[in-house]
């Protein structure tokens, strides 16, 4: 596995910790979660993740707070911004650095709003198809 460049050059999963290089605002090199699902073929163009901040807003929400692990990687408490889902080109992904465990994951689930106009506790059917999320209550 080629950890230091941009570029997916082994099959990432839902839930994997990863090293995205987006575009528009948030467009610094940052750790990301995926969340598509497996339904999409490992050769797909695209990559759906969530990407994380280590600048903490007060948006439960919106924002699911990770502690670091050996198991995702971080280096500091982040938050995903589950609000911000991001369709990124296979190339701007770079290397795969953990994976959320099931509770943090759990959590995301329940924090993955739909389009502003639904319920945000309920991920819109589009969504749900491209990501994988379910209601889930913790």
């Amino acid at each position: 596995m080629d950890r230091g460049r941009l570029g997916i050059r082994y099959p990432v999963k839902r839930g994997d910790v990863v090293t995205v290089a987006s575009s528009g605002d948030y467009a610094k090199p940052r750790p990301a979660v995926v969340v598509e699902t497996g339904a999409l073929p490992p050769e797909h163009a695209s990559v759906i993740v969530c990407q994380m901040t280590s600048d903490s807003v007060d948006a439960v929400d919106f924002r699911v707070t990770v502690e670091p692990s050996e198991k995702n990687g971080l280096r500091t408490r982040s938050q995903i911004m589950a609000d911000k889902p991001v369709t990124i080109r296979r190339e701007r992904v770079g290397a795969r650095i953990g994976a959320l465990d099931e509770k943090d994951f759990a959590r995301l689930n329940v924090n993955s709003p739909g389009t502003p106009s639904q319920d945000l506790r309920k991920p819109s059917r589009s969504f749900r198809r491209y990501t994988g999320a379910t209601i889930t209550r913790v």
